[in-house]
C-alpha cells in the first residue's frame, strides 16, 4: 500500500539474521577488501625517497553496480544484505522468501533472502532477487504492504548517494495481479525523530511479464501526501541506509497474489567518489568468499519422487503414499480408495497399505490412483469442503524437508471421470508451518489443476502456490508464508475440489521435484526396485498376500488383518489359484455395433468394499446405449454365485461423447453384503436390440 504509516521489520536495525551479517556463514564476509574504497601504496618506487599514490578521476561520473545477483546469495557488491519485509504486527500480508518478523511471529526459524528470480539476461534460476506473496488488508488495517530490499553496507549505516543521478535496474512481474510497485529509499535518520515508520522518498513504476529497464532520476523522487514528516530530498539522499521495493495498491485493497523480479541494480552517473568502490557495471565484480562459498549459476537439477513403477506404496525419499478423507467430521463422510486409516479407524475395519494401479503413464508400470466420492455436509459460511484426497510423505518416519531449494513439481495426471471432476489441487502438507494454526488442518499451499481423459503434464513453480484464505480467520492466527510452508514441507498432496461427486477419479505418475540447487535435497537416490511389472491380460487370484497400513513399508505383519490381494497385483505373486479363464475380448466399437469401448474403463468401487454402510458401484463405458445391464458375481474358485438385473432407468449416465457413453450402476448394500470377506471377481453384460457383449473379468474385494 502505497499510504502505509507502517514499515516493519527491515527498516529497523534490529538483530535479526537478513539483515545482519551476524554470526552466520551464508550471511558474513570473510574479506571486505574487495568492497574497500582505500587506495594503497600499489604503484609505489621501491625507492624510500618517494611515494607516489594514483588518485582516482571523481570527476568522470561511474556507474555503481550494486548487485547483478549472477552470484547467487544474499550479499550485494557493497557488502549490504537482501532482505524481505512485510506489515507483519499490524497486518497479516506475507512474502515469499519469509520476512524475520513474519518468522518470529510465526514461531519458525530465520533465514537468509534467497534468491528466487531468473537472470533477466541467461534465465538462470537464481540469478534475480525476487518475492512473491500477497497483501491482506482487514478492517483494522487498511494499508496492507510487503517488499524487499537491499542495504548499501554490511552495517546498514547511513550514506550519502547525493552524488549520483539515479537508479537503474531491470524488473518483471510473471505472475499475480500486481504491475505496479513503488522504489524508495529507506532513510529513517534523515527525520527530525528517526524512524523506520516514515514517509520515505520514492518512486512508482510499472512492470509486465517481460524484463523491462526502469530508469529512475533521484530528482524525481518524492514522498507520498498526506502523511509522514516532510523534509528535503538533499536530506534525504544523505542519509541512505538501503533501496527498497514495495507493493502499491488502494487503502483497504487485499492482492491475493503479487511477484516481483529485480535484476541488475545500479547507482548511475556517480561522481565526486562519494560511493565506495565505483565499479562500471561491464565489469563483473568478485563477492568477498564468505565461509562457504556459493557457486555461481549452478546447474540445477530434478528429482525423481517417484514413478511408481516399483508397484509398491514407498517413494524414493522413503516416504509412503496413502490416502485421506473427512472421515469423523459427519456422519455420513466422504470416502476414498484406497481406504484411508482414519476411516478404517472409525469403522473398526482393518488398515492396509496404499495400492498402486496399472497402468501408468505410458501404458507401461504403474500409477498413483485414487477413486472415491465427497458428500456435502461439511458447511463453513456459505460453502461446503468434504473432500478426499492422496499424498506421499517426504521422509519416513514423517518429517519436514526444506523444498526452499527447489522452484516447483512435475507430474503426469490424468482422470477416467472427467465429466464428474476435472479439478483438482495440489498442495503441500506443512504440518510444523501450521503449529499454532491448526497443525495438518491449516491452510495449506498449493495450485488447482484442469484434467483430462488423457495423461497430461504439469509442471508448477512453488512460486505460484497460495494458500485459499481461510486460515487466518478460522483459527484466528496469521496465515505462514510460502517460505515457511516450504521449510516445513513434509509431504506433497493431491485433492478434490468439489462436494456431492460420486466416482471421482484421479491417477499421478512420474512426480519430480524440479530446479533443484544440487544436493539440496538428500536421501533422493533412486530404488533398484523400479523396474516395470506389467500385469498379464489373464487375471491372477492371489487370495493369501497379509496387507499392511498406509503408512508402513510393505511386509510389515498386522495382527488380524484379512488376507487380500491388491487389485493389479502383478503375476508372479504367491498363488494359490490360477484360473485360465481367457476373458471376453470386445467388439470393435462402431457407430452401429454395441461394445464395451476399454477394459480399463471397467471398474467397481469402492474396491476394496470395507463397509456394509455403503453401496458398490459399478462403472462401464460402452460404444452405444443400452436396454439391458446384468452383473454377474462369481467366487474366486469361478463358481457362479448371483447376478443382478439393473432397471435401465436406475443407471446413471456419467459421460456422453462421439466415443462412448459411461454408465453407472449403483448396487444395493444387500448384493454383497450377505458374503463373506474374500476376493470375489464379476462381469457386466450389456444389451442392445441388436447385439449382447460381455466385459472382461474383473476382481472385487470385500473386508468386512
Amino acid at each position: 500500500m502505497t499510504n502505509s504509516p507502517v514499515n516493519t521489520s527491515t527498516n529497523t536495525p534490529g538483530d535479526t539474521s537478513t539483515n545482519t551479517p551476524g554470526n552466520t556463514a551464508t550471511n558474513s564476509p570473510v574479506n571486505t577488501a574487495t568492497n574497500s574504497p582505500v587506495n594503497t601504496a600499489t604503484n609505489t618506487p621501491i625507492s624510500a625517497t618517494a611515494t607516489i599514490t594514483n588518485t582516482p578521476d571523481t570527476s568522470v561520473p561511474v556507474d555503481v553496480l550494486i548487485d547483478d545477483c549472477d552470484d547467487g546469495d544474499n550479499v550485494n557488491l557493497l557488502g549490504g544484505y537482501w532482505y524481505a519485509f512485510d506489515d507483519t504486527g499490524s497486518g497479516f500480508s506475507y512474502t515469499d522468501p519469509v520476512s524475520d518478523n513474519r518468522a518470529i511471529l510465526d514461531g519458525i526459524p530465520t533465514v537468509p533472502f534467497t534468491m528466487k528470480g531468473y537472470d533477466y539476461t541467461t534465465n538462470t534460476y537464481g540469478g534475480a532477487a525476487k518475492i512473491t506473496g500477497a497483501v491482506k488488508d482487514t478492517a483494522t488495517f487498511l494499508y496492507g504492504f510487503v517488499g524487499m530490499g537491499t542495504n548499501l553496507n554490511k552495517d546498514k549505516t547511513p550514506m550519502s548517494i547525493a552524488c549520483c543521478s539515479g537508479i537503474r535496474f531491470y524488473a518483471r512481474s510473471t505472475s499475480g495481479t500486481m504491475t505496479s510497485f513503488r522504489m524508495k529509499l529507506a532513510h529513517p535518520t534523515a527525520f527530525p525523530t528517526p524512524s523506520d515508520s516514515e514517509n520515505m522518498f520514492g518512486k512508482v513504476f510499472t512492470v509486465s511479464s517481460t524484463w523491462t529497464l526502469i530508469d529512475i532520476p533521484l530528482s524525481s523522487l518524492t514522498q507520498l501526501p498526506y502523511w509522514g514528516t516532510t523534509i528535503p530530498l538533499a536530506t534525504a539522499l544523505a542519509a541512505v541506509e538501503a533501496i527498497q521495493f514495495q507493493s502499491t495498491a488502494p487503502d483497504g485493497t487485499s492482492i491475493p497474489s503479487l511477484a516481483l523480479e529485480v535484476d541488475d541494480l545500479t547507482l548511475y552517473n556517480c561522481v565526486g567518489g562519494c560511493m565506495p568502490t565505483p565499479v562500471p557495471t561491464n565489469t563483473k565484480v568478485v563477492v568477498p568468499t564468505p565461509t562457504i562459498t556459493p557457486t555461481p549459476n549452478v546447474p540445477l537439477v530434478d528429482y525423481l519422487v517417484d514413478n511408481c513403477d516399483d508397484g509398491n506404496n514407498a517413494n524414493n525419499l522413503g516416504g509412503y503414499w496413502y490416502t485421506f478423507d473427512d472421515a469423523g467430521t459427519s456422519a455420513t463422510h466422504s470416502y476414498v480408495w484406497p481406504m484411508s486409516d482414519k476411516y478404517g479407524v472409525i469403522h473398526a475395519v482393518p488398515t492396509y497399505a496404499f495400492i498402486m494401479s496399472t497402468p501408468g503413464y505410458g501404458s507401461t508400470g504403474y500409477a498413483a490412483q485414487m477413486t472415491g466420492t465427497t458428500t456435502s455436509e461439511l458447511l463453513s459460511g456459505t460453502s461446503y469442503y468434504d473432500f478426499i484426497g492422496m499424498g506421499t510423505n517426504l521422509a519416513e518416519p514423517k518429517a519436514a524437508v526444506n523444498l526452499n531449494c527447489c522452484g516447483g513439481i512435475r507430474f503426469y495426471a490424468k482422470t477416467d471421470s472427467p465429466s464428474v471432476m476435472s479439478s483438482f489441487r495440489v498442495k503441500l502438507g506443512a504440518t510444523g508451518a501450521y503449529a499454532s494454526a491448526g497443525g495438518e488442518g491449516g491452510d495449506m499451499y498449493g495450485k488447482v489443476f484442469t484434467v483430462t481423459g488423457a495423461w497430461q503434464l504439469f509442471e508448477i513453480p512453488f512460486s505460484t502456490f497460495t494458500a485459499e484464505g481461510w486460515g487466518a480467520t478460522t483459527y484466528g492466527a496469521s496465515q505462514p508464508s510460502l517460505s515457511a510452508a516450504l521449510t516445513y514441507a513434509d509431504s506433497i498432496q493431491f485433492q478434490s475440489t468439489g462436494q456431492g461427486k460420486v466416482g471421482i477419479d484421479l491417477w499421478i505418475d512420474g512426480l519430480y521435484l524440479t530446479n533443484c540447487y544440487p544436493g539440496c535435497v538428500n536421501a533422493l537416490v533412486p530404488t533398484s526396485t523400479n523396474t516395470p511389472v506389467v500385469p498379464t491380460v489373464t487375471f491372477t487370484v492371489t487370495p493369501t498376500i497379509t496387507t499392511t497400513p498406509t503408512n508402513v513399508p510393505v511386509g510389515s505383519t498386522v495382527t488380524d488383518t484379512p488376507t487380500v490381494t491388491p487389485t493389479n497385483a502383478p503375476v508372479g505373486s504367491t498363488d494359490t489359484v490360477t484360473p485360465t479363464m481367457t476373458p471376453v475380448t470386445a467388439v470393435t466399437p462402431s457407430s452401429n455395433t454395441l461394445s464395451f469401448t476399454s477394459e480399463k474403463n471397467i471398474k467397481s468401487y469402492p474396491n476394496p468394499a470395507f463397509t456394509s454402510l455403503l453401496p458398490v458401484t459399478f462403472s462401464f463405458k460402452v460404444s452405444k446405449s443400452v436396454t439391458e445391464v446384468k452383473i454377474k458375481l462369481f467366487t474366486s474358485a469361478l463358481r457362479f454365485i448371483r447376478e443382478a438385473d439393473v432397471e435401465v432407468s436406475l443407471l446413471k449416465v456419467v459421460d456422453s461423447s462421439s466415443d462412448g457413453i459411461t454408465y453407472e450402476a449403483a448396487m444395493a448394500s444387500d448384493f454383497i453384503s450377505t458374503l463373506s470377506k474374500g476376493t470375489y471377481y464379476y462381469v457386466i453384460e450389456a444389451k442392445d436390440s441388436n447385439t449382447q457383449v460381455k466385459s472382461k473379468i474383473e476382481k472385487l474385494i470385500k473386508l468386512y
